[in-house]
């Protein structure tokens, strides 16, 4: 057998050196999927040098619900909390952990407009379902009902220490204020192991975009307008890894006598929030932090809640009810509203 000649040995060498130098891979492929998951519509467009990676983010985010999340799943972790007893201190997963001592600095930062101890209320309310069903009888909580369902809750009733919560008597930890964007955080964390080298991924009002596309354009993420929701109010256009949430009163509601009552409870008053405010969205590096923040500043109207968005280093925009967009100072370069 002929050796190979040195030329082409050098010229084999010299191949491999430039593939390491230049990241001699496969060119990026796109993958889009739309799933259920946490009881909203989970879209995803990734690209990716390696496989698909759609159905494990699915089932990622499905496994977050059912394991810790969801108050309604008697095994999750929240389940099991609300069902511990009452001034006894419970070891929290790690995770869990960082996401509660968030959600409690937003908490009392804004003075409890938002509040992750409302699940007597939600539970009183039953909003969601309620919208979801075909009945023709709707429930509305009285007065008194509204007033227990408060009795057991707040923030401050919830002690987090060494790892560890001990809660008061009656209260039930309710996260799905905050639970889509911890779907997008966990989603974050995730693709930061994988060949993944952009996506943007949303789990209902809550999204992530990470890395970039291949032509190196930026990301385009729109806000729905409430007075129609088959059109957007406006765009972002960004670039590398950002977190947004968006709560509005046309999400999820229920109709009595010409009324709205919408999903997004006033932890003061234990009825839906009445702020002038149709949507709220909010960016962040956190998308806990966008989540929980959206529903704070919804709940505190625009002055104060664009205040309380700015204490966290987070950008805003304000939907009112006659239709005035309000946007904080650092999001007006990379927000285009839709033309009429």
């Amino acid at each position: 057998m002929k050796s190979i000649p040195k030329i082409f040995l050098k010229s084999i060498v010299l191949l491999l050196v430039l593939c390491i130098l230049t990241g001699c891979s496969r060119q990026p492929v796109s993958y889009t999927a739309t799933d259920i998951a946490m009881g909203t519509v989970l879209n995803q467009t990734v690209y990716t040098t390696g496989e698909d990676e759609t159905g494990n983010i699915t089932e990622l985010v499905r496994s977050l619900e059912r394991d810790t999340l969801s108050w309604r799943v008697s095994d999750s972790e929240i389940a099991g909390l609300n069902a511990s007893q009452a001034g006894i201190p419970m070891s929290l997963s790690e995770e869990l952990w960082e996401d509660l001592l968030l959600l409690q600095e937003v908490s009392k930062q804004s003075g409890g407009a938002f509040d992750f101890t409302l699940g007597t209320l939600t539970g009183l309310w039953n909003i969601d379902a309620q919208a979801q069903s075909d009945h023709e009888e709707i429930r509305i909580p009285t007065e008194e009902e509204i007033a227990r369902a408060l009795e057991n809750s707040g923030y401050d009733k919830v002690l987090l220490k060494d790892g560890c919560i001990t809660l008061e008597g009656g209260i039930q930890l309710d996260l799905g204020a905050a639970g889509k964007g911890i779907a997008c955080d966990r989603i974050g964390d995730y693709l930061k192991g994988t060949n993944i080298t952009g996506a943007v991924i949303s789990v209902g009002g809550s999204v992530i975009t990470y890395g970039g596309k291949p032509d190196g354009s930026p990301w385009q993420v729109g806000i729905v307008n409430p007075e129609d929701t088959s059109r957007l109010l406006g765009t972002f256009s960004l670039t590398g890894e950002w977190y947004i949430s968006t709560s509005g009163d046309y999400e999820r509601y229920i109709e009595v006598d010409g009324i709205r009552y919408h999903h997004i409870l006033d932890p003061t008053s234990g009825y839906p929030a009445q702020s002038n405010l149709r949507s709220v969205t909010v960016i962040a590096k956190s998308g806990a932090l966008s989540d929980a923040l959206s529903t704070a500043c919804f709940v505190l109207g625009q002055e104060e809640g664009m205040a309380l968005a700015a204490y966290f280093n987070a950008e805003t925009v304000f939907v009112d009810k006659e239709g005035n967009l309000y946007l904080s100072e650092g999001i007006k370069d990379i927000f285009r509203q839709t033309a009429e």
